[in-house]
């Protein structure tokens, strides 16, 4: 399952989206679904993933996008 970018955003900069996101990630661990965080921008929001328990980020603070080969 994928965490929409703006909602997780929104997680690092309020403590209520954060108790959501924080919820959907518990609840999604206990039916042993994997999460994808949408917008890992910089570090501070790869660490927020990380406590929350998210495994999983895809942004420029992880790697850029690249071209498919033809």
């Amino acid at each position: 399952m994928k965490i929409d970018g703006k909602l997780f955003v929104a997680a690092t900069e309020n403590e209520h989206d954060a108790f959501l996101v924080s919820a959907i990630v518990s609840y999604m661990q206990y039916m042993d679904i994997k999460i994808v965080a949408e917008h890992i921008e910089d570090e501070c929001a790869i660490r927020f993933a990380r406590n929350i328990g998210i495994e999983y980020g895809q942004g420029f603070g992880i790697g850029k996008p690249v071209q498919f080969g033809s």
